[in-house]
């Protein structure tokens, strides 16, 4: 974990103070690693979110539906492609992509289902 925060420091480094000519392998390494550190956060904190929801939604007339972290991880990416600066945006999109690898991976596709 650490090494991975240190590269990203350095990549992090490198955009912001123009030091290299290409970023693309910088870019590369925040997208990978922040995929890493979405995935690890949706499975550290999925049981909590749901909780979360479920006392947010409990007096209201969304209380029988479940938003899913694979929704939340596609709303993130598709935010992403569209935030400038662009090291940002692909650190949105990484975190995205890694929630909705996590989600996916482990309950399936689900965007949004209803409880009875």
């Amino acid at each position: 974990m650490l090494l991975i925060l240190a590269l990203d420091w350095a990549a992090l480094d490198d955009i912001t103070t123009g030091n290299e000519p290409n970023y693309m392998s910088e870019y590369t390494t925040l997208l990978l690693s922040f995929t890493i550190f979405g995935y690890l956060f949706g499975k550290n904190t999925h049981i909590k979110a749901y909780k979360l929801q479920k006392r947010i939604t409990r007096n209201t007339s969304l209380k029988r539906i479940h938003f899913h972290h694979s929704l939340t991880g596609m709303l993130l990416a598709l935010v992403g492609l569209f935030v400038n600066p662009i090291w940002l945006g692909i650190i949105i999109l990484g975190f995205g992509i890694g929630l909705f690898l996590h989600d996916t991976l482990s309950e399936g596709l689900h965007l949004i289902t209803f409880e009875k």
